[in-house]
């Protein structure tokens, strides 16, 4: 089994995280020459540090702390206990203690709280009821059974954990939680799409096809009739026994309705065709992105990754950045040696035909 660092592995999640599925056989990495030993400027050695506090806060301002992805916060391997350095649970609750010392009814600016799910990392279950039911069938996955196998710790030490941070605001600022797919109670692999025999760390459609299913340890949690959000005022709603929800929050004078959907939404079909939501609504930012993927490679540009998705990686040299960043915004990605840079060009649902077209002739 070919090794790959956390680095690689962000690097390919990058453009893999807009992917509609994951192993849909759309997604390899186009091999670009460099010496993986080599060392590389880090993405942030020229970054500047200013003294002093933030500016401060407009008057009748107020802040939405978001939490995304805190799986990694709760993975029962990365305690002590499991023989880690340190506890990455603490850095999870230091967040919680400081949202709850900045909320409005303490004195700071913060109204509202929203997790974006992936709240825990593992599941407890092989495979869900539910799909076993509809005749679904697993396959072993080496690669994902050994890192995402479903284990009781979930429910011995993640979710316990879970449920103590968002103690700590409870009570004191109105938030929504929504089941990433981390949160569901199994997340399998397919036997229609199983794992390629062996994985080659640049290509992610050898993972196989996953599936999420089952929200009975996220209900257990976060669900509607539980301590965190039964009976509050500002709790409005709630579909799937709290897997979609809908909170009310006051703040700056105005009134505002929050609704958070689970993770599964985007696979549901739009409303005017069979196809999933996600799909139909990311069509025009991918259409937009494989008009400049196709320019790039007509121009003999390198991509650093062969990105599917709405973001498009590409190596330049760093005259050609220089000229670009006169008419251009796009994201430094990182250093990709002495004389040229990796930038990240994304489109959306706003980007305009007529947008890339002049991205394409300024290239």
């Amino acid at each position: 089994m070919s090794a790959y660092s956390r680095r690689e592995a962000l690097k390919l999640g990058a453009a893999l995280a807009l992917t509609p599925a994951l192993g849909s056989g759309a997604f390899s990495r186009r091999a670009v020459a460099e010496d993986p030993a080599a060392a590389k400027p880090g993405p942030y050695d020229d970054a500047v540090l200013v003294d002093g506090e933030p500016a401060a806060l407009a008057d009748g301002s107020f802040t939405i702390a978001v939490l995304p992805d805190t799986q990694n916060y709760m993975d029962y391997t990365h305690q002590k206990a499991e023989g880690f350095p340190f506890d990455a649970s603490e850095q999870f609750m230091a967040q919680m203690r400081y949202i709850a010392a900045n909320v409005e009814s303490a004195g700071g600016d913060i109204a509202f709280v929203s997790s974006l799910g992936d709240v825990w990392q593992h599941q407890s279950l092989a495979m869900d009821p539910e799909h076993e039911r509809r005749g679904f069938r697993r396959v072993p996955n080496p690669i994902m059974d050994a890192h995402l196998g479903p284990t009781d710790k979930v429910h011995s030490v993640e979710m316990p954990l879970a449920r103590a941070g968002f103690a700590l605001i409870d009570g004191k600022v109105p938030f929504s939680v929504v089941p990433g797919n981390h949160d569901y109670d199994a997340m399998w692999t397919d036997a229609k799409f199983p794992p390629a025999a062996t994985f080659d760390p640049h290509d992610l459609s050898g993972l196989g096809t996953l599936h999420p299913g089952g929200l009975n340890n996220f209900r257990a949690v976060f669900g509607a009739d539980q301590p965190l959000f039964k009976g509050k005022p500002w709790y409005v709603d709630s579909h799937d026994g709290g897997a979609d929800s809908a909170q009310v929050f006051a703040a700056a004078g105005y009134r505002f309705l929050h609704i958070g959907l689970q993770f599964d939404a985007l696979f549901e079909p739009a409303h005017d065709s069979d196809e999933p939501l996600y799909l139909a609504i990311s069509r025009h930012a991918i259409d937009q992105a494989m008009r400049l993927r196709e320019a790039l490679l007509a121009k003999g540009y390198p991509l650093f990754i062969d990105s599917p998705t709405n973001q498009q990686f590409v190596v330049l040299d760093d005259a050609k950045l220089t000229d670009l960043a006169e008419h251009v915004t796009f994201g430094f990605w990182e250093k990709f040696d002495a004389d040229r840079t990796v930038v990240r060009f994304a489109t959306s649902w706003a980007t305009r035909t007529e947008d890339v077209d002049a991205l394409i002739a300024l290239l």
